[in-house]
């Protein structure tokens, strides 16, 4: 699962009017691996905007995913492993996203969109606890695409060190 928070207060000095805006999302996956490498699984996503200038808004997201690692043992020994990963995954969502600042509310899921996470990278914390560091290539439509940087924690249920 990945879940994230931001969001900020700021002050106009001059009229000294407060401004608030806060982003909380989050994605659980539940992936099944058919082999020790390769797994898949359905995604969803809850998006939940809130702001004192602009229209609050919740959005929703669901669909599947593949994921493939590649294991690295970094030191065996010590049982430091490193889970180099490439990630695929289609959904439907209740909005359209056309630009980073235009979003089209809809009523149903009727929007498809395409993530692709080129390479991405999982260090193993403690036993089935990993941090990541990946990117992201979200696919809204023909005409607006964004490239993300994620940094996030994901946890393995079912643990089992992947080994080369």
């Amino acid at each position: 699962m990945h879940a994230i928070s931001e969001g900020f207060n700021a002050k106009d000095p001059v009229s000294g009017d407060v401004t608030r805006e806060s982003t909380t999302y989050f994605e659980p996956y539940a992936g099944y691996f058919f082999n020790r490498n390769f797994g898949f699984g359905p995604i969803m996503r809850y998006n939940r905007f809130r702001s004192s200038f602009a229209e609050d808004y919740d959005h929703l997201e669901a669909g599947g995913f593949a994921r493939y690692y590649v294991p690295i043992g970094l030191n065996p020994e010590k049982g430091v492993s490193l889970l180099l990963l490439a990630e695929v995954s289609c959904r439907v969502a209740n909005y359209r996203q056309l630009s980073s600042l235009d979003i089209v509310h809809l009523d149903g899921f009727d929007h498809v969109m395409y993530t692709v996470t080129p390479i991405g990278a999982q260090i193993e914390i403690w036993k089935g606890l990993y941090g990541q560091l990946s990117t992201d290539w979200v696919i809204h439509t023909s005409s607006y695409q964004q490239f993300n940087l994620r940094l996030g924690v994901e946890y393995h249920f079912g643990y089992q060190r992947l080994e080369r």
